[in-house]
């Protein structure tokens, strides 16, 4: 059963980008959503990759290898990118991020982990 985008499920649609783009503001991926089929586009390698939201358990499991509390979780949306580009893009507004140190400062409420890239802070691109 995957559940955690239902309350909001806009939240995680649209372009994100971070601070290490140039030039500044350029989208780094694209969060489409079609019926029950989430898709991520990766702009720099124009490669598109199969997404799907993350349950309850998995997000208290993400939270738990981050040594996070992983009650915390339970208010966050989470996708799971899956193949070539596997990762987990997620929103978790202030109260949210309040709960967790490493997220607490951070002046947005989306953040992108890959276990090559590790944890970086995102933000939605408004247009």
């Amino acid at each position: 059963m995957t559940t955690g985008v239902s309350a909001n499920p806009n939240s995680l649609v649209g372009q994100f980008t971070h601070d290490f783009t140039l030039p500044e503001n350029r989208p780094v991926w694209t969060v489409k959503k079609t019926g029950t089929t989430w898709r991520v586009l990766f702009h720099g390698s124009n490669e598109t990759s199969l997404a799907k939201p993350v349950d309850k358990a998995g997000k208290a499991a993400f939270w738990e290898q981050m040594w996070w509390p992983s009650g915390k979780a339970k208010d966050a949306q989470c996708l799971s990118i899956k193949g070539k580009w596997h990762g987990m893009l997620c929103y978790a507004d202030g109260n949210a991020r309040a709960q967790v140190s490493d997220l607490a400062l951070n002046g947005s409420d989306y953040f992108y982990y890959d276990q090559l890239g590790g944890l970086k802070e995102i933000r939605r691109i408004r247009k």
